[in-house]
């Protein structure tokens, strides 16, 4: 793929990070797939790690009509974002 290291290509596969489109298509490209297929591999396993691994969830989420690349990956975040914050008050609770 002409990276120096395998660490772009390892964060991708942690979940870490969903590359940007011109890079998705060559990784897919590579792999015998097409970018839409790669990225919907990538957005259930992002999904899975969240804990949102509800089959309806996540095709609800994937067919919603005209969301954007860019709107999908804002709620993930925005979805990450929630689940940190209450991870101390969850400790607090229990203390």
């Amino acid at each position: 793929m002409g990276y120096s290291s395998n660490t772009y290509v390892s964060d991708i596969e942690r979940g870490r990070f969903i590359p940007q489109p011109d890079k998705l298509e060559k990784l897919a490209s590579a792999l015998g797939m097409t970018s839409e297929e790669m990225e919907d591999l990538l957005l259930e396993s992002k999904l899975q790690d969240l804990g949102l691994d509800d089959p309806g969830f996540t095709l609800m989420f994937k067919e919603v009509p005209n969301m954007t690349r860019e709107e999908k990956q804002s709620l993930i975040r925005a979805y990450e974002a929630v689940v940190k914050a209450r991870r101390p008050e969850r400790k607090k609770r229990s203390s």
